[in-house]
């Protein structure tokens, strides 16, 4: 499901969120794709797919800290993305 899009460790990706609460803590989860990945899939060119992602194996995984996002950002090698963040009462 693609209902979200966010840049991550300088790269965009699509996919979706989920808001839950951990001990009383709100806590926000993006999980995707890159955004040209994802493209490739939903043209269908599985191959494509198949070949971009080998050509980042080098390149990925990556893991780290995004200020901007505000949280540990966890981003596989088959372009996947895993964030997570901690809500303010505001948001």
């Amino acid at each position: 499901m693609r209902d979200a899009d966010n840049e991550l460790l300088g790269n965009q990706f699509v996919g979706t969120d989920h808001v839950f609460r951990l001990n009383r803590t709100r806590v926000e989860a993006f999980s995707g794709v890159a955004e040209d990945l994802f493209a490739h899939l939903v043209k269908g060119q599985v191959e494509q797919y198949r070949t971009d992602v080998h050509a980042r194996r080098t390149s990925l995984p990556s893991i780290g800290w995004d200020e901007n996002w505000g949280g540990p950002v966890s981003i596989r090698q088959d372009g996947s993305v895993l964030a997570i963040r901690l809500l303010s009462r505001s948001e």
